[in-house]
């Protein structure tokens, strides 16, 4: 995808056909990965835990739950809203790490998000990753809520 995103018809094609294999989930993983997001996952993980075994359940169970686990913010979001979604699924779910992401003109709104979603749930910690033209949060349980 990544190699695709100049020609937008192609990405598009190629989207389609994630979708219609994958369903929304695969395209979820697929736009992870395209924006580099994977790699960042990892290197937050593993700062957290060291641990090889702990670190791929901890990797495999994030993605295999994407759709509870990490949202990407678009430009025409309504903040209130996806803040609530945001809250619901990390209530609902207590997912060690959760990941709030965005793109471009999206960025402002993703910041707005995360400040309003961690004034709310305790026990998390945020921890930034940013780009010129992408950003996203890790928010992770606190060292405290491990123990």
């Amino acid at each position: 995808m990544r190699g695709l995103e100049n020609k937008q018809e192609k990405l598009k094609s190629l989207r389609n056909k994630i979708l219609k294999r994958y369903g929304t989930e695969g395209l979820h993983f697929a736009e992870f990965v395209q924006n580099g997001f994977f790699g960042k996952l990892v290197g937050n993980v593993l700062q957290r835990i060291p641990s090889p075994s702990r670190l791929k359940s901890e990797i495999e169970n994030l993605l295999m739950n994407i759709e509870k686990t990490v949202v990407f913010i678009k430009q025409a979001d309504d903040v209130d809203k996806r803040t609530e979604e945001i809250i619901i699924k990390i209530n609902a779910n207590s997912p060690n790490t959760f990941i709030i992401c965005s793109s471009g003109t999206a960025k402002v709104k993703c910041e707005e998000i995360k400040e309003k979603v961690m004034g709310r749930i305790s026990g998390y910690d945020a921890e930034l990753y940013k780009t010129k033209f992408k950003e996203i949060y890790f928010i992770n349980k606190s060292e405290e809520s491990y123990r």
